[in-house]
């Protein structure tokens, strides 16, 4: 029974869809409850009759960013008649758009004095794509140029929110001489490496862009003309640096860490679980990078830092029964770390068909990550499609699972058993 089965009519309103990342899956799921369906020639007569009027909300919006300013204005330090002028300039241009007023007001606190802020006044952004553009030119010019790219990088494309701690840690990876310099000495300043415009820390000490929208301006601020020669941000960049950052971290270590030293490295989990995320994303669009060679020599080190990222992977331990520095048993762990990754490693003679892990072996790590040209690959190099082993038993039984039409075509074609028996769930049936 559905929650519309229970209280009766009801409404959905869907609202800031332009902060949603899954448009796509929320609208299939929105169109899954009509109930009217209108053929007809196109005009506006049908049109005007399924509008919703919002007549009047207008004025409750600005009443509300009246509210906000007066609350919000009482922690700055404006007086008199500046504190009036600063209020209906704020409110005369705000169009209704909260984060406008918002960056305005933070902007404005920030000037030396009545002077400085009253010709702000007269030169605000017209709208917060022309605000984010003036932080993005004040952080450019800053000495901090450097890292703040770098740390725009990550927090526009990372996978998981980051602390100050970890930043910290991101700021003194080397990349010319592949190591980490000690992060403890000083604790980073965001705000004083990105304009606060463009960035917040909030009281846990978690940094992330301070807007939803101004992630969606790090995406596509590259087709501005007037962002051309300021940080370049886009997909494929950061995923390479996200990822040889990763790397670097990791093989830092010469030792292997007990669990109760990770909390000492803030950025380790971080890199042990997601560096193979990033490798994947910049393989799909590029398969000969830095990154790749980098990962190469991470595999093949026979150091402490690659037991210590298996450890960290299986959170809480794990087996010395085997030896992880077999070619073969490697190939299990990065079926997941990309195509460029496992066919170098099957020409440096891995057997596919070597059992371990979670999984069993790599041929049902690959098809868990859904990725179809690994599975493909491992076949052709002679993975056996009903190899038992791991939580699901098979390989097939995994694609079912994950409802991979795709994949279970492939693994039948190569001759995977349908009845074959063992796993969680029994067989793929």
């Amino acid at each position: 029974m559905t929650i519309f089965e229970i209280i009766g009519k009801g409404y959905i309103v869907l609202d800031a869809m332009d902060e949603c990342h899954e448009t796509v899956e929320v609208l299939e799921w929105v169109q899954s409850f009509t109930k009217l369906s209108i053929l007809s020639p196109k005009g506006n007569t049908l049109k005007e009759c399924l509008k919703i009027s919002l007549n009047g909300e207008d004025a409750k919006v600005d009443e509300d960013i009246t509210t906000y300013l007066e609350k919000e204005i009482k922690k700055c330090n404006f007086k008199g008649g500046l504190k009036t002028e600063v209020m209906n300039t704020l409110k005369e241009k705000a169009e209704g758009q909260f984060r406008w007023v918002d960056c305005q007001l933070k902007a404005l606190a920030s000037c030396g004095s009545a002077k400085i802020v009253r010709k702000a006044l007269k030169d605000l952004p017209e709208d917060l794509e022309q605000t984010y553009i003036k932080a993005m030119k004040c952080t450019w010019e800053s000495k901090n140029r450097e890292d703040a790219h770098y740390v725009l990088l990550w927090l526009t494309y990372a996978f998981k929110p980051l602390t100050v701690r970890q930043v910290g840690d991101i700021l003194a990876i080397d990349f010319e001489r592949n190591c980490v310099d000690n992060a403890n000495e000083m604790e980073v300043q965001i705000n004083l490496i990105i304009d606060s415009t463009l960035v917040s820390v909030d009281m846990n000490s978690n940094v992330q862009l301070a807007h939803a929208s101004v992630k969606d301006f790090m995406i596509n601020q590259q087709n501005s003309a007037q962002t051309v020669g300021l940080f370049k941000i886009n997909e494929l960049l950061a995923h390479e640096k996200i990822g040889q950052a990763c790397i670097i971290y990791l093989m830092q270590f010469t030792s292997v860490l007990n669990r109760s030293k990770w909390e000492e490295y803030p950025l380790f989990i971080y890199a042990a679980e997601f560096w193979t995320a990033h490798a994947k994303c910049v393989e799909d669009k590029h398969d000969q990078s830095v990154l790749q060679n980098m990962i190469m020599e991470f595999l093949k080190a026979e150091m402490p830092s690659f037991q210590n990222w298996i450890q960290a992977h299986q959170q809480g331990g794990w087996s010395h029964s085997w030896d992880y520095w077999k070619v073969e048993n490697l190939l299990f762990y990065t079926a997941w770390a990309g195509f460029s990754t496992v066919k170098l490693l099957l020409e440096k003679g891995a057997n596919p068909n070597a059992q371990g892990g979670h999984y069993g072996n790599a041929l049902q790590a690959a098809v868990a990550e859904e990725s179809e040209p690994i599975v493909k690959l491992l076949l052709e190099k002679g993975a056996d499609p009903n190899a038992q082993g791991g939580f699901y038993g098979n390989a097939l039984q995994i694609a079912v699972a994950d409802e991979n039409e795709p994949i279970v075509k492939l693994l039948l074609e190569k001759g995977a058993d349908a009845n074959a028996q063992g796993g969680d769930y029994g067989n793929a049936l």
